[in-house]
C-alpha cells in the first residue's frame, strides 16, 4: 500500500497502556466546564466547546 508512491512507516506496539490512571476530581471539574454531553449518553458523547480568546 503506498501514497502518491511512498510506502507509510509502521511500528509495532509492544508495550502495554497503564490502567487505572485518573485526572484529580478539581481537574476534571475544570475539564467538564469545556465539555458538552449528549442527553441520554452523558459518559460515552460529548462536544468540546473552544475557549474564547482573551482580550
Amino acid at each position: 500500500m503506498t501514497s502518491k508512491g511512498i510506502n507509510p512507516n509502521v511500528r509495532k506496539i509492544t508495550k502495554g497502556y497503564r490502567t487505572g490512571i485518573s485526572v484529580a476530581r478539581k481537574i476534571m471539574r475544570e475539564i467538564e466546564e469545556w465539555l458538552e454531553r449528549k442527553p441520554g449518553l452523558e459518559s460515552s458523547f460529548f462536544k468540546m466547546i473552544p475557549a474564547l480568546p482573551a482580550g
